[in-house]
């Protein structure tokens, strides 16, 4: 059995689960500007309202019907 480790962007990653056919499951816990630092995710700035906006969008393309997004709010 092969497995491959890729680091990428989350909308890269969620953007190839569509390309795949969707997924039934995404879990995730993106920044957040007051409980977090933006260092501790390696980026220079904190995370915009539009980024979040951009998650919410690739997360709705990547799913499947009848599928669920759990997204953890708050640290």
């Amino acid at each position: 059995m092969t497995i491959d480790i890729e680091h990428r962007s989350f909308d890269e990653t969620l953007a190839a689960c569509a390309a795949a056919g969707g997924v039934d499951l995404i879990v995730t816990s993106p920044p957040y500007c007051d409980a977090r630092t933006a260092s501790a995710y390696g980026t220079a700035e904190p995370w915009r309202e539009d980024q979040y906006k951009t998650l919410g969008d690739a997360c709705f393309s990547a799913i499947k019907p009848g599928g669920h997004v759990i997204v953890n709010v708050d640290a």
